[in-house]
Formats: C-alpha cells, sequence, structure tokens
C-alpha cells in the first residue's frame, strides 16, 4: 500500500499539512466582505448532538424523521468519512483544543460528575482562538470538560455567556443528575427551569442570544445538546408521532431527534429575523457513535458508544453556510476529524495563523479551502487517529472501562479507499445492530441485525471464511443461502462451507458433519467479476457451524458466537493484537486481513507507534481518579446544584 509522503514537524512526524503557528497576524485586516462581497467573518454556529447514531438522521437513510436537518445538510457539505473519539469527553476536549484526546490526556472514559479531572488550563479552547478574532462567544448545553473551579467551567474557558450543565447526562425536564440540579446560569444555579424540557430549553437560550446581538461583531454561539443521550424521554407529541414503532425506546428516542430538528428550525428562523443567517456558517456533528443498548442505530456499521468500531467512530457531520460562503451541494468523501474545526474555523473566521505553541501541538487540518472548492472531494488530511488508551494494558486500572487501545484510519493512494488498524479488540457492542428494516417491530438483537447479513438456524455465518474436515457430501448452489438449506434438509450436518467458485468436482457447496482440525480458515480470495469487468464485493466463501467457532488465540477479532450489541466494558484478552480493515471492500468490517496483508499492518503500525510514543497519560487512568471528590459533594448538598467546589 502507498500512503502520501510524510511531512516531519518538531514534535512528532504527521501525514498531513501542519497549520502554521505564529503569535501576530491572526486576522485578516482587509475589508468587512472579501472576495464576490462575502463576510470574510461570518458568524458560526457550532452545534454537537448527543450520542446521535449514524442512522438517527434522514438525510442517512434513517426512518426518523428530520427533515429541517437534511434541508440544511443536503444544501451543504456532508462529510461522509468523518471521525471522532467514541465517548463523550474525549471528542469534545478534540473540538474545543484542535488535538486529539491522547495529547490532551482527556483520552480515556468520560469524566465522572465531581472529579479533580479538568480539560488542562493551558489548552486555548475554540473559543479562545475567535476571540482573538474579534468574536464574541457564547456556549448553551453540555459541557462534560471538567468544573472543579471556575476557571474549568466555559465562563472560564473563553466564553462571555453560559446556560446548560457541566456534567455528562441528567433529567431532560427536572435538570438533576444524581440527587442535585445541575443547570446554570453562568455562574449561578438556574432553580426556576423544572419541567421545561431541555432541547426546547435550550433552543429558547440560543434564541435569546442571537436576538440579543446587537454589535457588528462576529457571534459564535456553541450550542452542544442534550439530545438524544439517554435516559430516554421526549414531549408526549413527538412520541406520539413514532406509533407504528413497537419498541418504546427506540419509539422515543425517534421522537427526540425530531424534536431536536424543530427546535434548530426555530434557532434558523432567529438568525434569519436578525439578517444574520446568509453571513452565517454552520457545522452540526455527533460527539460520538450512538449506544445501540439506548436505542441508538449506527447501521449499517459495526459496533457503536464505547469501541474503535466504526459504529463507534464514524459520525454524521454537515457543515452549511447561509449564504454561498462554502461549495455546498455536495458530499464530501475526504477524512475529516473532530480536531479539524478549531483551524478550520480560524481561517473561516478570517485568522491567517493559528496563534497556539502549547506541546503537544495541534493536530488539527484546515479544510477551509476543501470546504469551499467544488473539485475539491478528498481534502488535504490523510489519515485520522482513532484513540490511544493506555489505560489498561500494562495494568487494568479500569477493568471495566475498555473502549480499545490505540487505532487509525489511513488513506490509501493505490487502493482509493481507507484502510483501518486497530490494536487489540475493538470492544462492545461488537455487532451490527437496529438495521432499518427491523424497527418497526422494536427488535434489537444480534440475530434480528444480522438478517440481512445471513444467518443459519439463528447463528453467525462466517465470511472469506473456510470450515475443514469431515465433509458429508458436496453439491451445487448458487449462493450460500442455497447450501444452508441443503444442510438443514441433510440428516447430520452440522455446519457447511460455501464457495463463490466451484471447487472440486464443480460443486461449491460443502456440507459437514462437523467442523474439526484448525478452526477456520480464510479461503482463498477469488474474486468473481460482473458484466462491467469490475471486482464483485461478494466474500469468496461463507461458512456456518452450529457450534462456536473461536478464533485463533493470536487474533483479537470476536468469537462470532459472541456478538452483542450490549455494552461489556471488561478488558478482553487480547489487548494488543492488530486487526487491518478494508474499508472500501469491507465497510462493515467483517474481516482481519492481518494475517494476510502483514506489509501493509506494518505501514500502518509504523505510523500508529508515533502517536502511541507521543500519548500523553490520561488524567484519569488511575482509579482514585475517577472517584468524586467529597468537598464537591458537600458543595452540591449545600447548594443543592452540583458547581465548582474549589
Amino acid at each position: 500500500m502507498e500512503i502520501p509522503p510524510v511531512v516531519t514537524v518538531a514534535y512528532v512526524t504527521f501525514l498531513f499539512v501542519v497549520v502554521p503557528i505564529a503569535a501576530d497576524g491572526l486576522r485578516d485586516k482587509g475589508s468587512a466582505r472579501g472576495e464576490g462581497g462575502l463576510p470574510t467573518q461570518p458568524h458560526i454556529l457550532f452545534v454537537v448532538a448527543d450520542d446521535w447514531g449514524y442512522n438517527d438522521v434522514g438525510f442517512h437513510g434513517s426512518e426518523i424523521k428530520t427533515p429541517f436537518i437534511d434541508s440544511l445538510a443536503k444544501k451543504g457539505i456532508i462529510f461522509s468519512n468523518y471521525y471522532g473519539h467514541s465517548i463523550c469527553t474525549p471528542s469534545r476536549s478534540s473540538i474545543m483544543t484542535g488535538r486529539y484526546a491522547s495529547h490532551t490526556g482527556m483520552q480515556h472514559s468520560y469524566l465522572l460528575t465531581g472529579t479533580d479531572v479538568n480539560l488542562p488550563a493551558k489548552f486555548k479552547t475554540m473559543a479562545d482562538h475567535l476571540n482573538e478574532l474579534g468574536y464574541v462567544s457564547h456556549n448553551v448545553g453540555k459541557w462534560h470538560l471538567g468544573f472543579e473551579t471556575a476557571a474549568f467551567t466555559p465562563l472560564g474557558r473563553g466564553f462571555k455567556s453560559y446556560f446548560g450543565y457541566l456534567s455528562g447526562g441528567e433529567d431532560y425536564f427536572t435538570h438533576t443528575a444524581g440527587n442535585f440540579l445541575d443547570l446554570h446560569d453562568n455562574d449561578k444555579p438556574a432553580y426556576n427551569f423544572g419541567g421545561d424540557y431541555s432541547t426546547i430549553l435550550f433552543a429558547n437560550k440560543t434564541i435569546d442570544v442571537v436576538l440579543a446581538h446587537k454589535t457588528t461583531a462576529p457571534l459564535f454561539m456553541y450550542l452542544a445538546f442534550q439530545a438524544v443521550h439517554s435516559p430516554l424521554q421526549a414531549p408526549p407529541q413527538y412520541v406520539a408521532m413514532y406509533d407504528w414503532i413497537t419498541d418504546k425506546g427506540r419509539r422515543t428516542l425517534a421522537g427526540m431527534a425530531t424534536c431536536m430538528d424543530d427546535e434548530l428550525r426555530r434557532i434558523v428562523a432567529a438568525y434569519q429575523q436578525q439578517n444574520m443567517w446568509e453571513d452565517t456558517l454552520m457545522v452540526m456533528v455527533a460527539d460520538n457513535g450512538g449506544p445501540p443498548y439506548v436505542a441508538n442505530s449506527n447501521w449499517p456499521m459495526r459496533g457503536g458508544k464505547w469501541t474503535m468500531w466504526e459504529g463507534g467512530t464514524h459520525l454524521a457531520a454537515f457543515a452549511v453556510h447561509g449564504g454561498n460562503g462554502i461549495a455546498g451541494g455536495r458530499v464530501f468523501q475526504g477524512l475529516a476529524h473532530h480536531c479539524d474545526w478549531v483551524p478550520t474555523l480560524v481561517f473561516a473566521g478570517g485568522g491567517t495563523r493559528l496563534n497556539d505553541t502549547v506541546l503537544p501541538p495541534p493536530d488539527g487540518v484546515n479544510l477551509w479551502d476543501a470546504m469551499r472548492n467544488a473539485s475539491d472531494s478528498v481534502g488535504p488530511r490523510t489519515h485520522v487517529l482513532l484513540n490511544v488508551d493506555q489505560t489498561n494494558q500494562e495494568v487494568h486500572n479500569d477493568p471495566g472501562g475498555w473502549s480499545g487501545y490505540a487505532g487509525i484510519v489511513v488513506r490509501s493512494a493505490t487502493l482509493g479507499g481507507h484502510l483501518k488498524l486497530v490494536l487489540g479488540n475493538p470492544g462492545t457492542p461488537n455487532d451490527w445492530c437496529w438495521p432499518n428494516q427491523n424497527t418497526t417491530t422494536g427488535v434489537v438483537s444480534s440475530a434480528s441485525a444480522r438478517a440481512s447479513l445471513g444467518n443459519c438456524s439463528g447463528s453467525a455465518v462466517l465470511e472469506n471464511m473456510a470450515l475443514p474436515g469431515d465433509d458429508l457430501e458436496s453439491t451445487a448452489a448458487t449462493n450460500w443461502t442455497e447450501c444452508c438449506a441443503h444442510c438443514s434438509a441433510l440428516s447430520g450436518c452440522n455446519a457447511w462451507t460455501w464457495h463463490a467458485v466451484a471447487k472440486g468436482e464443480k460443486q461449491q457447496c460443502w456440507l459437514k458433519h462437523k467442523e474439526s482440525g484448525t478452526a477456520q480458515q480464510p479461503c482463498t480470495q477469488e474474486s468473481t467479476q460482473g458484466a462491467t469487468g469490475e471486482t464483485a464485493a461478494a466474500p469468496a466463501c461463507v461458512s456456518w457451524s452450529a457450534g462456536s467457532i473461536p478464533p485463533a488465540s493470536s487474533d483479537p477479532m470476536p468469537d462470532p458466537a459472541h456478538l452483542t450489541c450490549h455494552f461489556n466494558g471488561a478488558v478482553p484478552a487480547n489487548t494488543t493484537g492488530a486487526i487491518l480493515f478494508d474499508l472500501a471492500q469491507d465497510p462493515r468490517e467483517a474481516t482481519n486481513l492481518a494475517a494476510s496483508r502483514p506489509g501493509d499492518v506494518g505501514t500502518l503500525r509504523a505510523l500508529l507507534d508515533k502517536y502511541i510514543a507521543s500519548a500523553v497519560p490520561p488524567l484519569n487512568e488511575l482509579p482514585a481518579e475517577r472517584k468524586t471528590d467529597p468537598a464537591a459533594t458537600a458543595t452540591a448538598e449545600a447548594n443543592k446544584c452540583w458547581m465548582p467546589w474549589h
């Protein structure tokens, strides 16, 4: 595999364009409007949807109705290969600082309410950078980056005003987290909003900021919705819209997403009322993949929140300009990451340099030129880091908090797609969960989710894997489901392998008394060609066994008999073994190519090792760092609200 040339910088070697750093010349000193009459400093509306699954939004084909969001995305740029970290705190730290979480110490799990861990003060936030360009910054919604002292709250991190909650989750109506309120109006508890649904409340507060913005300074509005994070709660009229979904959880989550869609419509209307929308750049992203064990869908991707599977890190994202400030109406296929927004928005806001000399240096790539160039479909980024979390490597410091060790996705110059390397088991959930065709019955289970992937007697089939030995007979079969039917009709048949290309006596279906010998072996990759001459993406062979077919001990891929849509943070037996996926040919991550493509493993491993070497220790790595400070609880009891306690 060939990847683009390496650019060497002082701190660590990266394969992307490094944003220039300087302390002066930050701002375009030209006129208020630049080339083509476009403002050099657009208003910026940055929206984060919490636990928003890839298939929880209409423009990805979901059954959930989000017509306004869909219209914005289709007018703008849909990022089809957008990545982030798989949990909320790491992702939000990346958005705020322009760095991978492993370069800020925020890479492990999430911050427990009242813990003495915070986003380090040495790192500038997105608000700090935009304030240097003359922006006025306001924050509404979820923070979740620490609040031990007032200096770590949004008011201390560059925002002029704040209304929202500081912890990771709470009740949508009472706004309580645990035993105490967690709702703040600037630096004071907001006691008087009990009963107000947070999605509507946060939209109201955002609209208040927009309507009060009377200055000529550009507005930066950071809106971090609580939706669609658990607990599953929505106004009854929204839940009623989905009475055809029989599963209560999925039905409620759908109502939550549609409510968020309606509130965004109201927010944009406020910008329009203020004659600001045509000069506004809006970005909307999911913080991480959806948790299918709650009711979210990342279909057709595997896994979800807490994992390095695509379902946990490959996210929904789009950008739109109210006027014509970007080349919209397209799908951008290049790689992008949360950390890219700091440099991208600085340059969109008229900046010419990123004023950030703190080490580790920023990881973000400036996407602004690519966003304005309709002919640029891939952009400057050549790879994204999924994470490096050392917490459970040498010592199991958090035996219930496994979310993967290290992973990277690299654009391949020769293969025309992306290769993905993960070290260690990517985590659970590890199944393909909540497909569209099954949500009407409310089914969320491994068996149903694999329906379109195929099953036999309720067990998982194995793609590109052949089972050895004990053949009862062989027969012709045009597809693997026909082979399965032959086995079902034959007494004593407990396993089968079907080959896309005929074997032996021109038979494709091999029926077996039992699976024996070496458990499973990759079949010969004999691709078939269609009428166009293009290589088919179908597997070269498919197998099934009535019993569990455990992988070889050196393979960190999960046992096919133990796939789940539920979360289990137990540290796996294999925490460092290599898993390689060719996402262009295998976007569902069904087949580990590490054994058959050691050269690609070596190339990606060399790059990933540089990130492992540069990763700082997680700030909450040790058990004591994940406990609530008694002083925090005492302060919350005194105020009946979570507050800074030092």
